[in-house]
């Protein structure tokens, strides 16, 4: 992917640092939808789940429910994301896709900004 397309820090996470992102679907508010954490900027989310859990498409939005085993992004709960793009690697189990924050307010991307900060510097 071309760097100069990047137009915010991002930051990226593996398996082992355990983060999960849970999303409710538009549709079906009552339905959660999961995925582990991949990396995490001020535009949005980059996520995986295993094939054949969900049934997800691009242009599809979601609402963040949470962030799991993290305590620092509680802002970013209630924001709505769609989904930009997704990759399904015949080698892989999981489905990588990315997401876009909507409408972000000024404290969530605050919040963002020091992760993203407080994660570097580790």
């Amino acid at each position: 992917m071309d760097r100069d397309r990047r137009q915010c820090e991002r930051i990226f996470f593996s398996r082992k640092n355990g983060l999960k992102a849970t999303f409710t679907l538009p549709e079906a508010q009552e339905e959660i939808f999961s995925a582990t954490l991949m990396d995490l900027s001020l535009k949005g989310l980059g996520l995986s789940f295993k094939k054949g859990e969900y049934e997800i498409d691009i242009g599809d939005r979601m609402c963040v429910a949470e962030i799991r085993n993290t305590t620092d992004l509680e802002d970013i709960a209630g924001i709505a994301v769609e989904i930009r793009w997704m990759r399904c690697y015949d080698a892989l189990n999981h489905i990588l896709f990315g997401c876009e924050f909507l409408d972000i307010s000024d404290a969530a991307r605050e919040q963002i900004q020091d992760f993203i900060r407080s994660w570097a510097a580790q």
